[in-house]
């Protein structure tokens, strides 16, 4: 069994096989039982350099939040690739390929291909991304591309899914979605 290795330069943060820093492996239907990192009792803080990598046949078929990182709070994650299928059936989930709740998180240069299905939140980019900031600080979502088509859900955009914005700025800037996004309601192209 080969699992997905994801560094972030000094830690490494799912195992399976030896890498190093800041370097990725991946591997087609195993990945079917990965579990994103981070959740909300320990989400994922830091920063995540995917050095213009890409993760390739990526399958999830798991309940709840589904993503390579299912929970992050102040994380930046940059310059990765993701392709594959994430299969969620849980009406209270969130879906991304990047990330699947996205709290306080700036995101760049991610670019997500495939397919995504089901769950109450679902985005190419992130299923649910929240905001409380200070008045004056700014998280963004900014050069991220989708071409993933988007199924069975609502909320549902071609970046993100759901937003909630309670306090400071979000700014999702020169992004493009070239996926279909088919839901039974509350759907837009960049944002659900």
């Amino acid at each position: 069994l080969v699992d997905l290795v994801l560094c972030d330069g000094k830690n490494l943060l799912r195992a399976g096989v030896h890498a190093e820093p800041a370097a990725f492996a991946v591997v087609g239907s195993e990945g079917q039982f990965w579990e994103g990192i981070g959740n909300f009792d320990n989400p994922f803080t830091g920063s995540f350099d995917g050095a213009g990598h890409s993760i390739s046949d990526f399958v999830q078929t798991i309940k709840k939040d589904s993503g390579i990182f299912g929970y992050t709070y102040g994380a930046y994650i940059h310059d990765l690739s993701v392709d594959g299928r994430i299969y969620n059936n849980d009406i209270s989930g969130n879906v991304g390929f990047i990330v699947a709740y996205a709290e306080n998180t700036n995101i760049i240069r991610c670019h997500v291909s495939g397919m995504l299905d089901g769950a109450r939140y679902l985005g190419g980019i992130a299923g649910f991304y929240s905001v409380g900031l200070a008045d004056n600080d700014t998280v963004r979502i900014s050069e991220c591309t989708n071409k993933a088509d988007l199924y069975n859900s609502t909320d549902m955009g071609g970046m993100v899914g759901e937003t909630n914005i309670i306090s400071g700025n979000a700014i999702i800037e020169k992004c493009i979605n070239y996926g279909s996004v088919n839901a039974f309601s509350f759907a837009g192209g960049m944002l659900g």
